[in-house]
């Protein structure tokens, strides 16, 4: 009867020969001390004894002192008898917490981001090929949970990829269950994250709050869960392949103005399902110059401009910019990030404008105060569609004196004709309901119809630019 260590062996060099990895091009082992990584440094040392291998512990110093110094004082011992190079990358006090308001993200999302870069730096520095991280069938199944109940569409399927360019996941057919058995058969110790059971980050709700209620009701939703997502991912790479085809039968791709033509007359004849997979392949084959996400809500705008000609415009998306013709959609590359105008319907908490700059739009209690650089207005007071875009020549605002055109309160303001594009401007479908210039040398100006006092007894809800980083 095989041996735990050989049913994990077997399957590990089973993964190599699947994706042609060749482990001696040099592999970055993403190391916590944790059973899921110490099993996979083993596993990689026991089957390519003589290949280039280093582990990389991160502190992110959000743990005691006596915590840290007991697991990297664990690790370097694991390490040594592993006879594995360890090298530990430490993040200042406060770091994590500073880069988590810059990002406008939760610690656990900047320690993550933090974790990458530095894994990314060394395995450059050492001319590596591969970052291999731990990621268990157990990781796999609690990131279906989140990603469903986040609402996430089909692609939810296949939330952590086990291949991605440079990073490979070997252990994501692997449980828990056989990763303990394995180090315990091996003699192995490994440390426990006190964080794992904190309520503070989302992944620990989901493994000890959420999956308990689920499994007192269904036993073995584990499967149910697999089977589906196994379907799902099923539908999508019939849909991908559709699309792909439907692209390469119909776009023109123009790889020396760095452009993708679609025709509209394909397009309108096709379910938003295959439109959306379509618009992801046309962004693919812009050269961005590094790996960018394209955002759903962006694709969700071009599908709705396809079909409906009266408000088809141009839209500026991720340092591209999507415009229309009467029989065609024209995607290119943007000579200058975003640098013409804008359009985006606002539509959660964060809206990005261009470069850094976002719109953030928050609750104001009636018993708060904004600031002379914010606009708060009442949500009952929005006609139909908020959106915040660039001015247009014939936008104008109805203020208490009357109504002004916007490019004359630019002019007042002294901002620059190449720079107005920036100023956001808030609109509804009734016209325009705010101009937001403090950030531009200008000046916030709101609608008459639309002013309220912000300490009327309602909640309003409040609008102001920021810049993020990251």
């Amino acid at each position: 009867m095989p041996t735990i260590e050989g049913i994990l062996l077997k399957r590990l060099a089973a993964f190599l020969e699947l994706y042609s990895i060749d482990l001696t091009e040099g592999v970055i082992v993403a190391f916590s001390g944790g059973a899921d990584s110490l099993s996979l440094l083993s596993l990689l040392k026991t089957l390519a004894p003589d290949a280039p291998l280093q582990a990389l512990y991160v502190n992110h110093n959000l743990r005691s002192k006596q915590e840290l110094e007991g697991e990297i004082s664990l690790n370097r011992e694991n390490c040594e008898r592993l006879h594995v190079k360890l090298k530990i990358a430490e993040a200042r006090k406060g770091e994590l917490e500073a880069l988590s308001r810059r990002r406008k993200c939760g610690v656990e999302e900047a320690g993550r981001y933090f974790r990458y870069q530095v894994l990314e730096r060394e395995m450059k520095s050492l001319s590596y090929s591969y970052i291999a991280t731990a990621h268990t069938l157990d990781d796999q199944k609690e990131t279906l949970l989140m990603r469903m109940f986040q609402g996430s569409r089909l692609h939810f399927a296949q939330p952590i990829k086990i291949v991605d360019s440079y990073r490979i996941r070997p252990l994501c057919n692997t449980s828990r269950n056989e990763i303990e058995a394995y180090l315990e058969q091996k003699n192995l110790n490994w440390s426990t994250d006190s964080t794992n059971k904190s309520s503070i980050y989302l992944r620990s709700v989901i493994r000890h709050n959420l999956i308990p209620q689920i499994e007192a009701v269904f036993p073995r939703w584990e499967n149910g869960l697999l089977r589906l997502s196994d379907e799902l991912n099923q539908i999508e790479r019939y849909l991908q392949k559709e699309a792909a085809a439907l692209f390469n039968r119909t776009a023109e791709v123009d790889y020396a103005m760095d452009r993708v033509v679609l025709r509209l007359e394909v397009l309108e004849r096709l379910d938003p399902v295959l439109i959306r997979r379509i618009l992801f392949i046309a962004f693919d084959h812009l050269d961005l110059g590094k790996k960018v996400r394209l955002p759903d809500r962006s694709v969700d705008m071009i599908v709705e401009a396809v079909g409906c000609s009266k408000k088809r415009s141009r839209m500026d998306v991720v340092s591209s910019a999507v415009s229309f013709t009467e029989d065609c959609l024209i995607w290119e590359k943007a000579s200058a990030p975003l640098g013409a105008s804008y359009i985006s319907l606002v539509y959660s908490e964060y809206t990005r404008l261009f470069d850094r700059f976002y719109l953030h739009r928050e609750v104001l209690l009636p018993d708060e105060k904004g600031r002379v650089d914010q606009v708060w207005i009442s949500d009952e007071a929005v006609r139909g569609t908020l959106i915040v875009r660039s001015a247009q020549d014939e936008d104008v605002i109805q203020l208490a004196g009357g109504t002004k055109k916007v490019s004359a309160l630019f002019g007042e303001w002294k901002i620059p004709r190449q720079h107005r594009w920036k100023v956001p401007i808030l609109c509804d479908d009734e016209g325009v309901l705010a101009v937001l210039g403090s950030m531009f040398t200008g000046r916030t100006r709101v609608a008459q119809r639309v002013i309220s006092s912000p300490l009327a007894p309602m909640e309003t809800t409040l609008y102001s630019v920021l810049i993020m980083e990251g």
